[in-house]
């Protein structure tokens, strides 16, 4: 009986530190200069939507 709370208490303690760090993170502001889309330049998908998208405006 005792091993059974222990486990419901480490697995609460640990779902508490998961939504307490995804909350920490979430508020975080993105740092500058920090790009959240880097563009086609590191991806070699020729199919991308995103490239197709970039071909239309740049064209």
């Amino acid at each position: 009986m005792d091993s059974i709370f222990w486990a419901i208490v480490i697995g609460l303690a640990l779902v508490g530190i998961f939504i307490t760090t995804y909350l920490l993170n979430k508020n975080t502001p993105v740092p500058e200069g920090c790009e959240p889309n880097p563009g086609c330049e590191g991806c070699q998908i020729t199919s991308c939507v995103v490239r197709k998208d970039n071909k239309e405006v740049n064209v």
